[in-house]
């Protein structure tokens, strides 16, 4: 009995120690925080064509949402599949490195702090591929945290 009671405790307390895995991010839950979220309200959404424009290259997304703000920007998108994502994981990582490279000529024909923290900006950008939903966060280190935490909190 003392053996059973024993294993029995053994299981009770793997089971409570074992980790669960967190829930993916979606599409919708990523868009409806960046639609509600207070956090975002100084953040428009860029129209259809900047995402065809910018982000065409690749696997078409299922959906997409860019948003803008004066602090940065945040894209959101959710593919056909992981490959897909994977390949628009790509895409953005290019769309960022040639953004990057035309504020890096701006800045050597005006320099300027607001083109520094751009520059730091795209240094430290954030792009994150979660099975077939990619996002980037193109934001100062701070609030660059605060939007991932803001996301995370939406997992399904």
């Amino acid at each position: 009995m003392k053996k059973f009671l024993l294993l029995l405790l053994v299981a009770l307390l793997l089971l409570v120690s074992c980790k669960k895995d967190s829930a993916a991010l979606t599409f919708d839950a990523a868009k409806d925080v960046l639609d509600n979220d207070p956090f975002f309200a100084s953040f428009t959404r860029a129209d259809e064509d900047f995402i065809a424009t910018n982000f065409g290259d690749s696997a078409p997304p299922k959906n997409g949402a860019v948003y803008f703000s004066d602090a940065g920007e945040i894209g959101i998108f959710s593919l056909d599949s992981a490959e897909e994502a994977h390949q628009m994981r790509e895409t953005i990582t290019d769309y960022l490195a040639t953004e990057r490279a035309a504020t890096v000529s701006l800045s050597e024909l005006y320099p300027a702090s607001e083109l520094s923290a751009r520059l730091d900006r795209f240094d430290n950008a954030l792009v994150v591929e979660e099975g077939d939903f990619v996002y980037y966060i193109l934001l100062d280190a701070d609030a660059r945290s605060e939007a991932a935490r803001r996301l995370d909190r939406k997992r399904a």
